[in-house]
């Protein structure tokens, strides 16, 4: 229904400018019969002064009437590229359409009714074309306008593009170095892991030592109950004579020569006893040692990352909002960079306390308290830069979203401008539109890496926090 108004609206168009070169060739042949007679109406034009002015309004009544069909023609262009017009948009373009008919069929009438003031309409036809002439300047001075637009527009794309892709690298570079990460926490769990079963051991063990010294006690005591020398070996035993007791050699003191086995036994060493616990306790501490360098090392690595993420997201923060003060078409000059610009600068271009991925193995606590503070001082510089330029950038975006506006805008009031020059306008409108949604996608994938950014801060926070 939709394409069939359409061709009837075409139709009676069509009609309306057969019905205008006719009355436009009428005028001619008028005017060649007024240029003939010029001198035999020329009383006859002064009396019908009040006729001209008549005639003048009507003409002016066509020339609104051929403007607003040439706005009508464009409107029919936009409608057929836009097909989802409503009915309320379609019945006020019927009226409208009516309306315009009306008034032609008007001033056809009134045309082929007056016959005098050729001459006069000739000097108005002059007047509009002059106007159109001057109109069409300013249109060319306009569309340049927006070509310089155009073009800011794609150079702030092609920036646009090329931060995306460093983004896309450190994006990559990123997940790498995560990748890294997570195998080294996988490494730190198999320790773990393995430090627990060595612990399991150890408590075996202790218990077996336990056993062992009950028993040995047991054993000695037996040995010494019986008068064996369990220091020595099975055959040295044999071959030795068995001690007897004997009264002491001096009254008042002890039987020092049988005792002195037992006190010689117990001090002699013990290496099963002694070892056991010196090389588990040996294992423990580099088991123990070498845990807490791989979960430096992590956190090292976490914050290399954190701080690598959030010296990105800066950058890119920044970059964007410098540029976009830049552009002509936000309308705002070049500032130099400001204090936070530089500290987040400095902080980004500084190297970490204790290295970068690669930590040392030995990384004291003094350090991890200089990753919490370096970190702590970038996040506050962040929201600096943050709550500065976002405004501006607010700013920007509704400017930009006003421009589109006024360039989107179809003047139904414009005469002399063409279906063309309205096309192209359309065009550049169109582009700025473009232009407009690669910027607002931009900076929300801005937000999206500076809440990224956070997030990873702040778990670096809490992961500093446990391993102090």
């Amino acid at each position: 229904s939709c394409w069939q108004r359409q061709r009837e609206l075409e139709a009676r168009a069509t009609h309306l400018q057969a019905q205008l070169d006719g009355a436009r060739s009428a005028a001619e042949a008028e005017e060649a019969a007024a240029e003939a007679q010029r001198h035999q109406h020329r009383q006859l034009e002064l009396a019908d002064g009040r006729r001209e002015s008549r005639l003048e309004e009507l003409e002016l009544q066509r020339l609104e009437a051929a403007g607003a069909r040439e706005a009508l023609q464009g409107e029919l262009l936009v409608s057929r590229r836009a097909e989802r017009m409503g009915s309320e948009h379609r019945s006020a373009l019927e009226t409208r359409l009516a309306s315009l008919e009306r008034q032609l069929g008007e001033a056809l009438h009134a045309q082929r009714s007056s016959a005098d003031g050729a001459g006069e309409l000739q000097r108005q036809v002059w007047t509009m074309e002059q106007q159109l002439s001057q109109r069409q300047g300013a249109a060319e001075d306009r569309a340049a306008e927006l070509e310089q637009l155009l073009e800011d527009a794609r150079g702030s794309q092609e920036q646009c593009s090329q931060s995306c892709r460093e983004l896309r690298l450190q994006v990559a570079e990123l997940r790498s170095e995560l990748q890294a990460a997570a195998a080294a926490k996988r490494d730190a769990e198999a320790l773990r892991a393995r430090v627990a079963g060595l612990e399991l051991q150890l408590a075996e063990a202790a218990i077996a030592r336990s056993r062992w010294q009950e028993e040995s006690s047991a054993q000695a005591a037996e040995c010494e109950r019986q008068g064996w020398q369990p220091w020595l070996r099975p055959e040295e035993a044999c071959a030795a004579p068995a001690p007897a007791p004997a009264a002491p050699a001096w009254p008042g003191l002890p039987e020092l020569e049988w005792q002195q086995p037992q006190a010689w036994w117990q001090q002699q060493p013990k290496p099963r006893q002694q070892q056991a616990p010196a090389l588990a306790q040996e294992a423990m501490g580099l088991i123990s040692r070498r845990a807490a360098s791989l979960e430096r090392r992590l956190l090292d690595t976490q914050a290399a990352q954190a701080q690598r993420a959030a010296a990105a997201v800066a950058a890119e923060a920044a970059a964007p909002l410098a540029r976009g003060r830049s552009m002509p078409l936000l309308k705002a000059a070049a500032e130099p960079p400001t204090p936070e610009h530089r500290r987040a600068a400095a902080l980004a271009a500084e190297p970490w306390p204790g290295g970068g991925g690669a930590a040392p193995l030995a990384s004291s606590g003094s350090e991890d308290v200089a990753h919490f503070s370096r970190l702590s001082q970038l996040q506050r510089s962040l929201a600096e830069v943050q709550q500065r330029h976002e405004p501006k950038a607010s700013e920007g975006v509704l400017c930009l979203q006003r421009a589109g506006r006024e360039h989107t805008q179809v003047e139904p009031s414009s005469r002399g401008r063409t279906a063309r020059e309205n096309s192209a306008l359309r065009c550049h409108a169109a582009a700025l539109e473009q232009q407009l949604m690669l910027t607002q996608a931009a900076r929300d994938r801005g937000d999206r890496q500076l809440y990224a950014c956070r997030t990873r801060v702040a778990e670096l926070q809490r992961l500093l926090a446990q391993g102090r």
